[in-house]
């Protein structure tokens, strides 16, 4: 793979990170981060396939806590639930970001 490609590649591993943040201001950037995770996937390298599998799992497991955490609502312990997810949710984005910086696959 050449050094562009793979510079590209990156960029939208950082893409996605950014959407899925972007999410908490209102709206649905995440699915379209989710999208481009499933299409850019099978392309990049190695390291970067890890970051593109982790974002996958982390949308769909945010999206399920999520789900879970509204119907709990109605007996008082959603909104903790719903509070805790959004930290967990910012915390691997953010953690994902710092790895693809310094070049390192997602642990």
């Amino acid at each position: 793979m050449t050094e562009d490609k793979t510079k590209d590649s990156a960029f939208m591993v950082k893409v996605v990170y950014f959407l899925y943040l972007a999410t908490f201001l209102g709206g649905m950037s995440a699915l379209a981060g989710v999208i481009i995770a499933y299409l850019f996937k099978a392309d990049a390298p190695e390291y970067l396939q890890s970051h593109y599998k982790g974002q996958i799992r982390l949308f769909w497991i945010g999206l399920l806590l999520t789900i879970l955490a509204y119907f709990l609502t109605l007996i008082g312990i959603g909104f903790i639930l719903l509070f805790l997810i959004l930290v967990w949710f910012m915390y691997q984005a953010v953690k994902g970001l710092k790895l693809v910086s310094d070049g390192k696959p997602l642990e």
